[in-house]
């Protein structure tokens, strides 16, 4: 009773700090060297209400732009989201404070941090421009984010399934949580576990086909991408060698991707050489959240050019990190812990040259600031040691989930 009272004492202060500090600095003006001006307050919030508002107005929103301000690059699944006057002013007024509230609580509760030393990182990796950036735009990743803790701890996995298939169909990305099926329950046999799959895959299909043409727009409009701004992506290496030494792209690209396969490569066969095998429990919650972050951070960062607010899914693989430290004192994973807080403090400096020192113009021509191609080359380094340690440790917990299924089947 004292070691739950005592831990819950750190969740509470961190929740009385972090929750206050959200909503002050959301208008004040501190937060604009870090993230730009943006000038309307949770903007994709109020872009997404916009769309669910031309649709219910019977506007054709991947057609017309009377009703649009920019042509939706979401797929109409996000039509399914109820939508009249009333619940306009809900989604306005009351809902993105809510999510404000909602975020910084489940981020607490899922990492519940025992001692001061785990107050301090999950802090670090909470208060950050990369999270804060998320939610003063109140991005439709943030949903995603708070559906994959629902999807890790919820035991009604049918309802699991409609909310992976309604976010893949929506953003695509989020049909990475469709791996949750094969960890949700390990006594499953295996012609059950394609069965899911294959339900979960012809349901999409079919509503892909049913909707093609729209589908196509939103794959073919290229809609809002990092540049080399806030970028989170290993194709910031191939982009900065592009604009600072003429480096061909293409040809750089998959070089790069060699070293990184290679360095999760050499990671895996130190990890082999530890305890870490024996160090988790399958039916853990802290090792389910690893593996759908995980493989989600793993594989938005090498298919796609995301946004820095994507890098909040870290703050989801803590739990699982801080028990392989704190408790039982894994040196690879001190390496790793390191490396989130030289990250997440480093955001601070990338998000200055971001706003403040990227680029400038000749002859109207845009060119990058060498200082801000030199500080994303660092994140860019960070990031790639980071997220090759996260790929190992998350290959290697899908591998055992592989052989335990195995061995249960047999």
């Amino acid at each position: 009773m004292y070691l739950f009272i005592k831990n819950f004492k750190y969740s509470l202060l961190l929740l009385i700090l972090l929750v206050p500090l959200f909503y002050f600095f959301l208008y004040s003006n501190f937060w604009n060297i870090f993230i730009g001006n943006s000038q309307i307050i949770f903007g994709d919030l109020k872009l997404n209400i916009h769309w669910l508002k031309c649709n219910y107005q019977n506007f054709k929103v991947y057609e017309d732009n009377s009703c649009n301000l920019f042509r939706t690059n979401y797929g109409p699944s996000l039509f399914f989201i109820p939508f009249n006057e009333t619940l306009e002013s809900f989604y306005l007024k009351y809902f993105p404070y809510i999510i404000y509230l909602i975020f910084p609580l489940a981020s607490i509760l899922i990492n519940n941090p025992k001692n001061f030393s785990q107050s301090m990182i999950l802090f670090i990796v909470l208060f950050n421009p990369a999270v804060f950036l998320l939610l003063e735009r109140m991005n439709f990743d943030i949903y995603v984010l708070l559906f994959l803790i629902f999807i890790v701890y919820n035991k009604i996995f049918f309802l699991n399934w409609i909310i992976i298939i309604f976010l893949g169909l929506t953003k695509i990305y989020p049909f990475i949580l469709g791996i949750s099926i094969f960890f949700e329950n390990l006594m499953r046999s295996k012609r059950m576990m394609f069965c899911i799959f294959l339900l979960i895959a012809i349901t999409s299909l079919t509503y892909v086909f049913l909707n093609f043409e729209k589908y196509l727009y939103v794959l073919t409009s290229g809609g809002a991408k990092a540049g080399l701004h806030f970028l989170f992506s290993i194709k910031s290496f191939s982009k900065i060698l592009k604009y600072q030494f003429d480096i061909n792209y293409i040809l750089s690209l998959p070089i790069i991707l060699f070293f990184f396969i290679y360095l999760i490569k050499k990671i895996i066969n130190q990890l082999n050489q530890s305890d870490f095998m024996k160090s988790f429990d399958l039916e853990s919650k802290k090792v389910k959240l690893f593996i759908l972050s995980g493989t989600t951070i793993s594989l938005c960062y090498i298919f796609f050019s995301n946004y820095l607010y994507r890098e909040a899914f870290f703050i989801l693989l803590l739990p699982f990190l801080n028990d392989l430290f704190f408790d039982k004192k894994i040196f690879l994973m001190k390496i790793l812990l390191y490396l989130f807080l030289i990250k997440f403090s480093f955001q601070y400096i990338y998000g200055y040259f971001n706003v403040v020192e990227s680029f400038y113009y000749i002859d109207n021509v845009r060119y990058y600031s060498s200082s801000f191609l030199i500080v994303s080359f660092i994140k860019g380094v960070i990031d790639f040691f980071t997220i090759a340690f996260i790929s190992s440790i998350t290959f290697m917990m899908i591998k055992e989930y592989y052989k335990k299924i195995k061995s249960i089947n047999y």
